[in-house]
Order: structure tokens, then sequence, then C-alpha cells
């Protein structure tokens, strides 16, 4: 399965791109769909970082760091952490930005998407302490919790909120607090999914990927994949099938199971999409990212029966 996406040419090819490392290994680390953790290394932390009780929550056993990380790394994977670490892409304030540009030695702004992406890879590289320089950033700069959104940079005017940035955000934070039991990661991610859930729904069942911010209006559609209701966004809404596990009382199965439902239902339009075969291709990437999320699903009958 892909280690990376957007530097992928640096992992799998060996070679430099002006792109931000962006390992996607969110379903390494965030998907135990038989394991409710609640807790972990870093108790003194817990302690210190309890910000208020959640209600519901499944309490049990803690994960070790050796559930999340893998045992053998590749040495291009070395290589692309060594990367990360050095290059500057991490701001000093934790926030990961979307491009580095190599040439003029600087980045592009902060993106939370790439943060939450880079928050999951560094826990599955045993980088601590930069994966929750991350996650703070996440949870103390970029959510605003007086509007429950999280828009997808920091800056004013407020950029708008993306749902597929979302799930990916809920999903790094999941795995910053497997990693360390600290509940403002977990009960920021949480906020988010209901968020997620809250806002993003049209009144056709079908998910706004875009939304104006503070006034949270959908976006006008445009024919484009990441304008457009599409399958891809069962990826991110695999946050709510982890949130599920942990808050069974909460609406997160159902929004899962909706979204399952309908990206089943359309996804064999979803392709070609478009009579220029570039396109097609770029359209490819992104229909694979609901072929990614039916690996959490594959005992499924009706995700079996599909033709994906």
């Amino acid at each position: 399965c892909p280690v990376v996406i957007g530097a992928t040419e640096l992992l799998a090819g060996g070679c430099f791109q002006q792109k931000t490392l962006r390992l996607d290994v969110a379903d390494v680390a965030g998907d135990y769909p038989n394991r409710h953790l609640f807790g972990g290394k870093g108790g003194r932390q817990q302690e210190q970082h309890t910000n208020r009780a959640l209600p519901h929550a499944q309490h049990s056993t803690a994960a070790t760091m050796s559930d999340l990380q893998p045992t053998v790394f590749t040495e291009q994977t070395r290589h692309a952490l060594r990367w990360f670490q050095q290059s500057g892409i991490q701001e000093a304030n934790g926030g990961v930005a979307r491009y580095h540009l190599l040439a003029e030695e600087r980045n592009l702004p902060l993106s939370t998407e790439i943060t939450g992406y880079a928050v999951s890879a560094l826990v599955w590289t045993g980088d601590i302490p930069n994966a929750l320089r991350a996650a703070d950033w996440l949870v103390r700069e970029a959510w605003h919790s007086e509007w429950q959104a999280m828009p997808f940079e920091v800056g004013q005017p407020v950029p708008p909120s993306y749902f597929f940035d979302c799930g990916i955000i809920v999903r790094g934070l999941l795995t910053a607090w497997r990693a360390t039991g600290r509940l403002d990661y977990l009960s920021t991610a949480r906020d988010l999914g209901l968020a997620m859930g809250r806002d993003f729904w049209s009144p056709a069942g079908e998910l706004h990927p875009i939304l104006d911010l503070p006034s949270k209006q959908p976006w006008p559609y445009e024919r484009r994949w990441s304008r457009e209701p599409g399958c891809l966004q069962l990826k991110s809404a695999l946050a709510w099938a982890n949130l599920a596990n942990l808050f069974p009382g909460e609406a997160f199965e159902s929004w899962f199971e909706k979204a399952l439902r309908y990206s089943l239902d359309t996804h064999d339009g979803f392709l070609p999409g478009n009579a220029d075969e570039l396109k097609v291709m770029d359209r490819l990437h992104a229909y694979c990212y609901f072929l990614e999320a039916l690996l959490a699903r594959t005992a499924r009958a009706e995700v079996r029966a599909s033709r994906a």
C-alpha cells in the first residue's frame, strides 16, 4: 500500500520533488477495528493535558508503540523522514506546509490536512516529539472552537473547510492520542468529527466537499473531483468509523454507513469523468482514495459484491 502521497516520487522513485512529504499512514496507525484504545504511553502528559471528560468514551487497553509503527523501514523511507526533519517543511510552531520550494528555500502556507497526515506518519516512524508539535498546532492554533470548524489553512480572511481534510486531521489526532493518552487530542478529534456530520451533509444525502467559514455555507459545485461530491470522500469518512469505536452513543457509525452506501452506489460513474486522458488519470488518483477506504471493510458482503 502507498506510504507516501504527495511525495510519492520521493519514496517510490528516490527523487526529490517540490512537494511536501505527505506520508499517508492514517490507515496503518488509525484503523484498529477490533481495538478500543484509551490512554497510552505518556501518563504524565495525560495528567497535564486532560481538559474535560468525554461522554460515552470506551476505555480499554493502551497501545504500545510497537502497535503503531512497522518493524522495518525501507532505505527510501529513512531518507524521506530525514528530509522531512531537516528541510524546514515543518515550521517552528509545529505546522506543516503543503509545499516546500527547494529552489527558493521557503514554504508555502501551512496546511491543516498535510499536518494531519504528518502526525500519523511521524507517530508511525517513532518521531513522537515532532508528531506532537504538529498535533499541538492543530488543536491550539488551527482549530476554531468557537465555530467548531477546521479551515484548510490558517489565515485572514479565514479559508474554507474541506471535508476530506477534516477526516485526515481527525485520524491524525486519534493517532497522537493513542500514542500519548492526551485527551485534548481525543476531544478535538471528536468535536471535529461531530462538526463533519452536522455541517457537510447535503439535503440530497451527498457530502459537500467545501464549506465557507464562518457561515458554513457550501461552495458551488464545479466539474472537478475536489469541488463536487464523490466516492473519494469515503476515505475521510473512515474518521467516523474510527470515532464510532470510541463513542458508540454518537451518530458516527450511522454517518459512516450513509457515506459507504452513497459511495458504493455512485462510484461507477466517477471514471472516466472527463474526455481528457490526463484529467482521467488525475481522477484515478482520487478514485484510489475510495478503493483505499474499502480495504477497511473487505469483510462486508456489499463491498465484496461491488465491482470496485
